[in-house]
C-alpha cells in the first residue's frame, strides 16, 4: 500500500493523484521568482497543521526573522509553529555570514540531527545552488552533490530540494538522482507574466503530464489550477 505526503497545496495534489510518496526526495526547480521558496514553506506549514509531520527548513541564503516577515501575506502562522517547535528553522553552523565548512557527512549528520530533535519528516534544503557553494573546495564536487541528494533520500522525511533552474549538467544531474521533479515557471506574456507548473517525473505517482497555470495568492499562497496552459513558445 502506498504511503501518501499531501503538500496541501490547493490543486496541487490533484494532479498528483493525492501527493508525493513518503520519504522521497522531490527537486523543485525554476528560475529566480517563480515561487520555489513559498511553496517549500507551505509544504511544511501545511504538514505541521494538517498532517501532525513537524518540518524543518535548511536556509542558507536567508535567516528565520526575515522568513517570518517575508510570509506575513499569507496569513500562515510560522511563528508560533516555530515556538511550538513544529517547525524548525535553521542555518549552517556559524550563521550566514560566516558558515562552518562541511563535507558530505557533516553535513547530514548535522541535518539528521536537527530532524530528530523535532522528530520531523518533512526536511526543505534552500537551496542546492548553495550547497555546491559549502563544497566548493572538494576534490570531486559532482560526486559529492549526488552522495548528498543519494543520503538526503534515506533519511526518514519527505525532502524538497529547491534548485536555480539552468541548462546545464549540474541540472540534469539533480533531475535524474531525485525521485520526483517539478518545474515551476514565472514568463512574461505580451504585458503580462504567468505563472505555471509542470511535474516532470514522479516515480510511483501517477501524475498530470500537463502544465498547469499557478497563481501565488495574498492569505493562501500557492494555488495550482487545473486547466493546462500553453507555455512552449515562451521557454
Amino acid at each position: 500500500m502506498r504511503s501518501i505526503c499531501p503538500t496541501g497545496i490547493d490543486g496541487f495534489d490533484q494532479i498528483l493523484d493525492g501527493g508525493f510518496l513518503k520519504n522521497r526526495a522531490i527537486l523543485l526547480q525554476g528560475t529566480a521568482g517563480t515561487g520555489k521558496s513559498t511553496f517549500a514553506l507551505q509544504f511544511l506549514v501545511n504538514g505541521a497543521l494538517k498532517n501532525d509531520e513537524n518540518g524543518v527548513l535548511l536556509a542558507l541564503e536567508y535567516d528565520k526573522a526575515d522568513l517570518i516577515l517575508d510570509v506575513n501575506s499569507f496569513s500562515w502562522p510560522l511563528k508560533e509553529l516555530i515556538d511550538q517547535k513544529k517547525i524548525k528553522v535553521i542555518n549552517l553552523p556559524g550563521g550566514l555570514e560566516n558558515p562552518k565548512e562541511m563535507d558530505v557527512d557533516q553535513l547530514i549528520n548535522y541535518i539528521y540531527e536537527q530532524c530528530t530533535e523535532i522528530n520531523a519528516k518533512r526536511l526543505v534544503i534552500d537551496s542546492l545552488n548553495s550547497i555546491e557553494l559549502i563544497f566548493s573546495k572538494s576534490n570531486n564536487l559532482r560526486q559529492d552533490l549526488m552522495r548528498f541528494i543519494t543520503l538526503i533520500g534515506e533519511l526518514d522525511c519527505t525532502s524538497m530540494l529547491l534548485a536555480e533552474k539552468y541548462q546545464n549538467d549540474k541540472s540534469e544531474m539533480y533531475a535524474f538522482i531525485t525521485h520526483g521533479v517539478v518545474n515551476l515557471y514565472n514568463l512574461r506574456m505580451g504585458s503580462n507574466r504567468v505563472r505555471a507548473l509542470e511535474v516532470i517525473k514522479m516515480r510511483g505517482v501517477n501524475h498530470s503530464s500537463l502544465t498547469h497555470s499557478m497563481a501565488i495568492e495574498s492569505g493562501k499562497g500557492i494555488v495550482v489550477l487545473p486547466h493546462e496552459i500553453d507555455i512552449s513558445g515562451l521557454i
